[in-house]
């Protein structure tokens, strides 16, 4: 264990581009530094990990570019979804058999926001001190149709036409095109729920987010019926802001069964993250971008 680590940080609120900074500090230990946080007040078992690979969300760049200071950490690493291997572990019970991780453990870990933004902790940096309930033993595994958006003008009209035969059962939208969701009924059987992890909006400014949520709002809320002014299909919005440790082995045991794949845009490596992000905000990736944070491992660790 190296007592100084490499890790991204900003400090202030803007871009990517122009907030983070790739430099070094001490590496995290255990057991954790008091006072403990809010979202873990009592002592619990924490485990040190080396990260492998982290994943860019674009939540992250909400939380540079709209995140005041008052609520979050004065210094922050960005992301919260990570994979890598277990260092330590610390128990407030020396002597307790009810640990759930060991030393060599490879873990895959989920860090909520009220985490990441009271204590400054995230997924771009070379170690993270966490609590365990964050994480789970990462599964032993490595679209059955793929539709290139980019070469449809009219995507909705494409999957009208593609699928007006065979609709889907339910649709989820990973970025949020409103467009998507509006002409849904050409694609979607009726009653079939569209679940967006939220809308779209044309920048990262404070006004397009507020429209976006005025737009999300109105999803939900607005009658469904069509007669009514709705879409005819219900729209849901998805959310894992603070997942339970069941939620977490649920996901993850749907990845060790084969019943959700990971699909890669691209990786970076780890002093690349800040390329890696205009990639993501340009919102245009076909799947996840990750960054390979250590530079000795395979792809099968991500």
């Amino acid at each position: 264990m190296t007592s100084h680590h490499r890790l991204w940080t900003f400090t202030a609120r803007g871009p990517p581009s122009s907030v983070l900074a790739f430099t070094s500090g001490p590496a995290p230990t255990l057991p954790p530094r008091l006072p403990l946080p809010r979202d873990s007040p009592t002592p619990e078992e924490w485990i040190l990990v080396k990260v492998a690979f982290a994943g860019l969300n674009v939540g992250a760049i909400f939380q540079m570019t709209l995140i005041p200071a008052l609520l979050r950490a004065d210094t922050c690493t960005p992301e919260m979804d990570l994979s890598g291997t277990v260092t330590d572990v610390w128990h407030p019970d020396a002597d307790a058999a009810g640990s759930r991780f060991a030393r060599g453990d490879k873990v895959v870990a989920m860090l909520p926001a009220s985490h990441a933004l009271a204590t400054g902790t995230g997924a771009l940096a070379e170690y993270v001190a966490i609590p365990a309930k964050y994480a789970v033993r990462k599964p032993d595994n490595g679209a059955d149709d793929v539709v290139d958006y980019t070469l449809h003008a009219d995507l909705a009209a494409h999957l009208g036409a593609s699928f007006a035969s065979a609709p889907f059962d339910a649709v989820v939208d990973t970025l949020g095109f409103q467009a998507l969701y509006a002409r849904s009924p050409s694609y979607l059987v009726p009653g079939g729920v569209y679940c967006s992890v939220g809308i779209k909006p044309p920048s990262f400014g404070v006004p397009d987010f507020l429209r976006a949520v005025v737009q999300m709002k109105l999803n939900e809320w607005w009658p469904v019926a069509r007669w009514l002014g709705g879409v005819g299909r219900p729209w849901k919005g998805a959310s894992m802001m603070s997942p339970t440790r069941e939620d977490r082995e649920s996901i993850v045991g749907m990845l060790g069964r084969g019943e959700l794949r990971v699909v890669r845009d691209s990786v970076w490596a780890f002093a690349d993250a800040d390329k890696a992000y205009e990639k993501l905000g340009g919102r245009h990736a076909r799947g996840k971008v990750l960054v390979r944070v250590d530079g000795g491992v395979g792809d099968d660790e991500c």
